[in-house]
């Protein structure tokens, strides 16, 4: 109901939360809607923002996916309530049930999904990157004819890369502040080029009042209509539907929703299930998750406090007091190498996604703020006495040579995506990701 009211008004919004909407946390019907919802409100939903898991990452929902899971539930539903006669079943169905063939029910039904089961981070990784290396690649561009039929096939091919991005959605996890590694922070910078120089003012003669009470009252209704509706049976195939109203339908000035054309609204040729809503008009143009604009996230900075240095200041002098403002420093930022994202767009997300899992080589240096730069710091602020000059003559030589040369050895976007999902803590090390 919030989405749908937001959508009518012209809000875009971010989800956040603390446990993220992950397979490995959610019921399996609570996966799937979430991925659903998400994907249908994805011209409202700018982003989302969850912690819980204490390391620095991102992992994608697939709606395609979670569509298909949606359709094998309903079928083994059907299985497990009544006899069924496959004989009588259409072709869409009988594909559906060679898929189901594969499936363990606890993947599918929340009533099988009774398992307690310890999630390790070598698992969870595992998963993230079997997920990223997973992603197809995006509809490459062909030579177009000449005239209407290279316009068509030009519009065809966009039609295409546009059903490709807008299928995934990026879910974000930030590092904990109460440190299970070090404690990290993340920074979003979003476009508001446009608003620059431009006064806001709020008068109370054009802005609409809501009776909040009957609002909600409304809400409870429909959502009450929505649940009985949901026990309805879906055999077959499900249909994401497009929303039945249109741009030119909403005032933005005035907040007020009304109908410029009646006879021109699009109606959904079937009305979706009941856990699936409609998503955005199809004439509605493209949100600033998909295409730079006036929301458009643009980049990410990660600042983090090295613990080890400050309980090495504190240690030696604890009557001290102390600017922890100054333990932060800038660990990494998504524009700067290796990641070198110039937004923070979906295709951009899908990049970078590919390359982690598919473990490409970097071909510029990682300018992350490492733990074994922090220690070195913390080794110098330790030993004060110390000649610093007398150390760096101490690594050149042939020892010298080959620590260099090894530190110019390439690493892969796994390795930095790794290293960093631990903010640099080095508590990757060791671990056995396949």
């Amino acid at each position: 109901m919030q989405l749908n009211e937001y959508r009518k008004r012209g809000v875009k919004a971010y989800l956040t939360g603390h446990v993220p909407p992950g397979r490995k946390f959610y019921y399996p019907s609570c996966f799937r809607r979430y991925a659903l919802w998400s994907h249908a409100f994805r011209d409202v939903i700018l982003g989302h923002f969850y912690g819980h898991n204490n390391m620095d990452h991102f992992f994608l929902l697939d709606a395609k996916q979670a569509l298909e899971e949606e359709e094998e539930a309903e079928m083994l539903k059907r299985f497990l309530s009544a006899q069924v006669d496959i004989t009588t079943f259409s072709s869409d169905e009988l594909e559906i049930l060679e898929r189901l063939a594969t499936k363990d029910a606890s993947t599918l039904l929340d009533s099988h999904h009774n398992e307690v089961h310890v999630l390790g981070a070598e698992e969870y990784l595992s998963d993230l990157k079997q997920m990223f290396a997973s992603i197809p690649s995006k509809p490459k561009p062909k030579k177009w004819k000449k005239g209407k039929k290279g316009e068509k096939q030009r519009k065809k091919w966009e039609r295409k890369v546009r059903e490709f991005e807008e299928n995934y959605q990026i879910v974000h996890v930030a590092p904990s502040i109460i440190p299970a590694y070090y404690s990290g922070i993340r920074v979003f910078e979003y476009n508001i080029s446009e608003l620059v120089g431009k006064q806001f003012t709020r008068r109370v003669d054009n802005v609409e009042t809501v009776n909040w009470t009957k609002w909600w009252a409304q809400m409870d209704m429909e959502v009450g209509s929505e649940m009985e509706d949901h026990h309805e049976s879906y055999p077959g195939r499900l249909q994401l539907q497009d929303s039945d109203w249109a741009d030119d339908q909403f005032d933005l000035s005035m907040t007020k929703l009304h109908s410029q054309n009646p006879s021109t609204q699009m109606k959904p040729k079937k009305r979706p299930p009941a856990h699936i809503p409609a998503g955005p008009h199809k004439s509605a143009p493209r949100g600033p998750l998909f295409e730079p604009q006036l929301f458009t996230p643009l980049r990410w900075e990660v600042h983090f406090a090295n613990l080890t240095e400050i309980n090495a200041k504190y240690k030696e002098n604890p009557t001290q007091d102390w600017n922890y403002q100054n333990f932060f420093k800038l660990e990494y930022a998504s524009d700067s190498a290796p990641y070198n994202m110039k937004d923070l767009t979906l295709n951009s997300w899908l990049e970078l996604a590919r390359k982690i899992g598919k473990e490409k080589k970097t071909t510029e240096v990682d300018t992350t703020n490492s733990v074994m730069e922090t220690n070195s710091d913390i080794d110098d602020y330790i030993e004060k006495g110390s000649d610093r000059k007398g150390k760096e003559k101490k690594g050149k030589g042939k020892k010298g040579k080959k620590e260099k040369k090894e530190k110019k050895k390439a690493q892969t976007y796994w390795d930095v995506f790794l290293r960093r999902a631990f903010v640099n803590s080095g508590h990757h090390l060791g671990l056995d990701v396949v």
